[in-house]
């Protein structure tokens, strides 16, 4: 795990496995299986799949995507 700090604040990055350059291709097809399965709009079923491809846990304040495999919601808090 690796820590990086930011000018507020800092964030752990955690990182399963690390891969050269996925193509573009198996995200798309992939992501439009998981916007039908999950009922995702497009944009989140990109996003939510490129982290599965990744093999990486997706950590986000987005509730679309509470109750997928490997995704952290975390919560938003707006103070500083």
């Amino acid at each position: 795990m690796r820590r990086v700090q930011k000018s507020r604040g800092s964030f752990n990055i955690h990182k399963r496995k690390r891969n050269n350059v996925v193509p573009g291709l198996i995200i798309a097809e992939k992501a439009a299986e998981v916007s039908v399965d999950n009922g995702l709009a497009a944009i989140d079923s990109i996003i939510y799949t490129t982290a599965l491809v990744s093999n990486a846990e997706l950590l986000t304040t987005d509730n679309d995507f509470r109750g997928l495999k490997d995704v952290k919601i975390i919560a938003y808090n707006n103070q500083y």
